[in-house]
């Protein structure tokens, strides 16, 4: 569809994403622990954040939408934000996580773990999430990690298995929803 709508067949428009799932994965294995993990209910428990930069308008705008609109009860970080705090609320060995983490932010994909990161108030860089979830169990139940950054699920590298932000939070747990491309913000 190149990205534009098609048209249906009562000559309206529909997007791809509208009728399609769409999933990519680091690897055949990290496809199949995804497939038979659990996600746990979006509301149960959501964490919004937007990120520090002030060229970053529109994700307060956004994080404050979601929270007066669809989870109200949210806990909200605004500029603020730190690793830890966010750490804090992803999947662990003994620790399921919140249900929902929308990370609005600006992301980097570097060519290693160190260089890839997620901008909070301090850079959350893809070894510390993956760190945290060290010897949780691959089929357990976690949350929804929805990137709303640039380029949140691309790698630098050209390599087999090659992480992205998103799929670092994939395989720390999560389900996770990223970016190919730049968006406009504001």
């Amino acid at each position: 569809m190149a990205g534009g709508p098609a048209a249906d067949r009562s000559g309206g428009f529909r997007y791809a994403c509208q009728d399609l799932v769409l999933s990519t994965a680091a690897s055949a294995r990290q496809l199949r622990e995804v497939a038979a993990r659990g996600v746990l209910p979006l509301g149960a428990d959501p964490l919004l954040v937007s990120g520090p930069a002030d060229d970053l308008p529109g994700a307060r705008a956004e994080v404050r939408a979601l929270a007066g609109t669809f989870y109200p009860g949210a806990t909200v970080l605004e500029s603020a934000a730190t690793p830890a705090q966010v750490l804090a609320r992803l999947p662990a060995a003994v620790d399921a996580g919140h249900s929902l983490l929308h990370l609005g932010c600006h992301a980097t994909a570097g060519a290693s773990l160190e260089d890839s990161r997620l901008d909070l108030a301090v850079p959350l860089s893809l070894r510390a999430v993956l760190e945290h979830a060290s010897g949780r169990r691959a089929d357990a139940p976690g949350p929804t990690v929805v990137l709303a950054a640039c380029d949140s699920d691309l790698t630098r590298i050209d390599a087999d298995e090659a992480l992205t932000p998103a799929t670092a939070f994939l395989a720390a747990g999560a389900a996770a929803v990223g970016a190919r491309w730049r968006s406009r913000t504001g």
